[in-house]
């Protein structure tokens, strides 16, 4: 079973599969169920080469479900490469589709039954222009400007066969994957957007169930088998792995959390996900939690199992403590005992700017992630840039590291980040304000802060701007402290 050649286009009449049948015949199914969640299908006559069979498919497939042939979407050929209503019964162009911007050298992803996405460049040579995009809707004929998330991209990047565009008919999130760079999300009514490196896709990939090896797997392997196997683990392996239990279990366990103590960092996670895993101690519950939390610049999500009583106020969103092994990839959950005082701020000096990646636009500046290389080791900062200022490649940083998050200090040259460390002062002040922004970038979101710092008699009134990590919001309350 394959995809026909070019079916999944906007200038198709139908998307259709190609089906080897088991008695020789060739099939043709189409991609797009009817009420009873059922494929329409086609079988190809004796008389029939596949073209025709194709194109008979097509076309009964597309009657049946009364689809109209005559307004196809379809990218002209001819410069500058817009797109064109397509009459496919006739095979006739028809007039520009009139996007609110025009779309050259344009590119068509075709999402749903109803929405299609376009995407090209502002000017007729790409090269001197910028992308742009809009999502259309070809049954209620209108158009959002998605340019947001498609702007992250260039235009090369549209031609990658690797870029795939996804949304479901009905739902405002829009995403992007593309396996040689980055992806990221759009709600596309709220204008809220967020990008994530391809490492953060992978490391979903890796923390799924099925690819792990684990006790549970051990046993599913067993319950696979036939009845000598099930007598054996019943009067065998289970008793002796009950009374080794009950004997050797604790210790290990004290061990292996004191162990984990010394060869982790405390960090400040969010519960994402929490599951009964079906096993109680002492008629109280483990627990599977999912904790995301921020390390070296970099979101991170660990699974964690722990048993907690029936009275803890442990829920999804809720912060905790965590020790976290970078070797190992794993965290233990912190319990009051375990709380040691807080950890030292780490300071980088002369870090360098290597790179910097445009995410979006933030207010009246710009969102942008800025990335750092010291000692051979990198470092990935979101910042705001304001109107009038400009980053620049090559130039040095102190950056300050402080629960696993990275932010930046100083910026500028070293006789400036002298000037400023002298005439620093720490002071106490309270937030009065937090208004949080729609972007997000690697699952940290940008905030503004209205701080009110005192001096002695004096009362300073500042705006600051933070990416917080997500979750982090319910610690930030009105009147809290802040250095």
């Amino acid at each position: 079973m394959r995809p026909v050649q070019g079916s999944f286009e906007s200038s198709a009449a139908m998307p259709m599969f190609e089906v080897d049948l088991h008695d020789g015949r060739t099939a043709y199914v189409s991609g797009v169920l009817n009420d009873q969640g059922l494929p329409l299908t086609y079988v190809q006559k004796d008389e029939e080469n596949s073209f025709d069979a194709e194109h008979r498919a097509a076309y009964q497939f597309a009657k049946q479900y009364n689809w109209d042939q005559t307004s196809l979407l379809k990218v002209d050929s001819e410069y500058p490469e817009q797109v064109r209503y397509y009459d496919a019964a006739a095979k006739k162009w028809g007039t520009v589709l009139p996007t609110p911007m025009p779309v050259y050298q344009a590119k068509l992803y075709l999402l749903n039954d109803e929405e299609t996405l376009i995407a090209g460049s502002n000017t007729k040579d790409e090269a001197e222009g910028h992308v742009l995009g809009y999502l259309y809707n070809e049954k209620t004929k209108q158009f959002m400007d998605v340019s947001a998330i498609v702007s992250i991209l260039s235009y090369d990047n549209l031609s990658d066969s690797k870029l795939h565009f996804y949304k479901d008919a009905g739902d405002d999130i829009l995403y992007y994957s593309n396996a040689s760079a980055s992806t990221a999300w759009m709600n596309v009514r709220e204008g809220a957007f967020g990008l994530l490196y391809q490492e953060k896709v992978q490391q979903w990939q890796h923390h799924r169930e099925e690819n792990h090896r684990s006790f549970q797997t051990f046993l599913n392997y067993f319950k696979q088998g036939d009845g000598l196997i099930i007598n054996w683990v019943i009067w065998i392996i289970i008793p002796l792995v009950l009374f080794g239990a009950l004997a050797i279990l604790p210790p290990i366990l004290r061990v292996k959390h004191r162990r984990g103590l010394e060869q982790g960092i405390t960090l400040t996670g969010t519960i994402t996900q929490m599951s009964e895993t079906g096993t109680y101690i002492n008629n109280q519950p483990q627990i599977r939690f999912i904790v995301r939390f921020q390390d070296e610049g970099q979101t991170k999500e660990v699974a964690i199992k722990k048993v907690i009583s029936h009275i803890d106020r442990i829920q999804v969103g809720g912060q905790i403590l965590i020790s976290y092994n970078r070797n190992k990839n794993k965290a233990i959950i912190l319990n009051t005992a375990d709380v040691v005082e807080d950890e030292k701020p780490n300071t980088i000096e002369n870090a360098v700017l290597t790179k910097i990646d445009f995410i979006g636009k933030a207010q009246r500046g710009s969102a942008l992630m800025l990335h750092f290389e010291d000692a051979g080791n990198a470092y990935s900062v979101p910042v705001t840039q304001a109107a009038g200022f400009e980053y620049r490649i090559g130039e040095r940083a102190s950056l300050i590291q402080i629960g696993g998050l990275t932010r930046l200090l100083e910026y500028g040259s070293v006789s400036t980040r002298a000037r400023s460390t002298a005439e620093r002062l720490t002071l106490q002040g309270e937030i009065t304000r937090i208004q949080p922004c729609g972007v997000t970038i690697q699952d940290r979101q940008l905030m503004v802060l209205e701080v009110l710092i005192s001096h002695g008699q004096e009362r300073i009134r500042k705006v600051n701007s933070e990416f917080v990590p997500r979750g982090l919001m319910c610690r930030l309350a009105l009147s809290s402290k802040y250095l």
